[in-house]
């Protein structure tokens, strides 16, 4: 799909953003506040810090970033047909010390990163496409460098 120019803006294509709902309230309603020792709170009791603090996280991006479009995504209480995909969704596993390492213990998530990313690479010809694993636990996210995603596609492309 080609870059559509904004009629906002002529400059610049127009661009989408996909918001991880959950993980910027777990972290909203963790964050400290101004030394408080209680989280932001009604009255009655009612804990209004989360809603407060993501608010303002998306007044932020909408004021600074200026967005075509928005999306933010919530997940269900429910278990999804993602917990049956993938074994690891939302495992929380720590992250390896090492690329090798994470090449050795989940070359899986690489192929899968490698194969969105050859699909992303034909769509926009000419656009750096970067991939990255992210490890919830830390946070900490590990780019996967060109070479390992282009052998990993090899295997994968080998394997069917």
């Amino acid at each position: 799909m080609p870059a559509v120019q904004s009629s906002a803006n002529k400059e610049r294509p127009e661009r989408v953003f996909l918001i991880d709902s959950m993980s910027h309230i777990f972290r909203a309603f963790f964050a400290p506040m101004q030394n408080r020792a209680a989280p932001l709170a009604t009255s009655q009791g009612q804990v209004t810090q989360a809603a407060y603090i993501f608010t303002n996280m998306l007044l932020k991006l909408l004021r600074e970033e200026k967005p075509d479009y928005i999306a933010a995504i919530f997940e269900s209480r429910e278990k999804t047909f993602r917990h049956e995909m993938f074994a690891d969704y939302k495992s929380n596993r720590p992250p390896p010390k090492s690329l090798a390492e994470a090449l050795e213990k989940y070359g899986s998530y690489v192929k899968q990163l490698a194969l969105y990313r050859d699909v992303l690479t034909r769509l926009y010809p000419g656009r750096p496409v970067r991939a990255a694993l992210l490890w919830t636990e830390t946070p900490e996210l590990m780019e996967i460098p060109p070479k390992a995603l282009d052998e990993a596609l090899e295997s994968a492309v080998t394997s069917l």
